[in-house]
């Protein structure tokens, strides 16, 4: 009876918490890295709900969750265009020397060397001038520690680099996070941009990298079904939390596959608005390879709706 209440409550304790402490927050977070895409259809398709994660690719935003992995695992995402645009890739390898221990190294990047300036003429027309070049790179490493049989620890440190023409741009961060295993539930939490916090640009302006605050929970619903929860806090000049939900199904329990639904809340690029973002996604496993599949209807891209395709493979 005591084992069975404990399975309630701490879940039930842990979003209470989170909720109280985030509770408050209000406004807007204008600042977005690259990693506003994700890091793999898998992720996009699950609404980018940390703890849904089971690949190097955590390493980006909660490394603890890297005890999830296989001991070596390499991740590979690329998108042709996003926004109309940008070409966007993500890349991530992890290595597990010991069971307990986990190192990994993440790169993604979107931007292009062709975009055209534009202005209007004298009839009030948009007019495309001479091309400019534009970059949006992350770099991370990280490592997960294990604590106890449930406890896992992870810390990580990011750069940033940019560049806009003929202005660029460096910064670094660090994130820390921690993963509790209690069987059938799993809890993660995660601080982001702890330390350093500020993109340096070569003409002398400063940005600053919100601080965030991320609460997430999976639990299984009913059979073949596994749930995925997560609440984001945001702290900059003003405060703000976005939601996510997300549903995994693996259909007449055949564990090569699943099918992906997700949910979750974005900020607009320079404003204060929160958009509504629905996900599918399809999962299919063949031996050490993984397949993943996601369609995204955002209104945050040039067009409604924005296809996904990555790959995991684990040796």
């Amino acid at each position: 009876m005591l084992k069975q209440l404990r399975h309630f409550l701490v879940p039930v304790l842990f979003w209470v918490v989170g909720l109280v402490y985030i509770s408050p927050l209000h406004g807007a977070v204008t600042f977005q890295t690259p990693a506003v895409f994700g890091y793999s259809a898998k992720s996009v398709g699950l609404g980018a709900v940390d703890i849904s994660n089971r690949a190097s690719s955590s390493v980006f935003e909660n490394a603890s969750l890297l005890a999830l992995s296989a001991p070596n695992n390499l991740e590979l995402f690329y998108v042709p265009s996003v926004m109309d645009d940008l070409p966007y890739t993500s890349l991530a390898f992890g290595w597990q020397p010991d069971p307990g221990l986990t190192f990994a190294f993440g790169y993604l990047s979107a931007g292009s060397a062709d975009l055209s300036r534009t202005s209007l003429d004298s009839d009030g027309e948009a007019v495309a001038g001479e091309s400019f070049g534009f970059s949006d790179s992350e770099g991370s490493f990280g490592l997960r520690v294990r604590v106890t049989d449930a406890l896992d620890l992870g810390g990580s440190i990011v750069g940033y680099f940019r560049s806009l023409d003929t202005i660029s741009a460096t910064g670094f961060s660090g994130n820390l996070s921690a993963t509790y295993q209690m069987a059938p539930y799993l809890l993660s939490a995660s601080i982001q941009h702890v330390s350093g916090r500020s993109i340096k640009y070569s003409n002398g302006a400063v940005e600053t990298l919100p601080l965030l605050f991320t609460f997430s929970l999976s639990a299984p619903v009913f059979t073949d079904f596994t749930a995925f929860f997560q609440l984001t806090g945001r702290s900059a000049d003003s405060f703000s939390f976005t939601k996510s939900a997300a549903l995994s199904w693996t259909p007449f329990s055949v564990k090569e596959m699943a099918i992906l639904f997700g949910y979750k809340e974005r900020f607009q690029p320079l404003t204060s608005k929160v958009s509504p973002v629905l996900s599918l996604g399809f999962l299919a496993s063949f031996e050490i390879m993984e397949l993943q599949y996601a369609y995204e209807r955002s209104p945050y891209f040039g067009s409604p709706a924005q296809n996904f395709l990555s790959i995991s493979i684990n040796y």
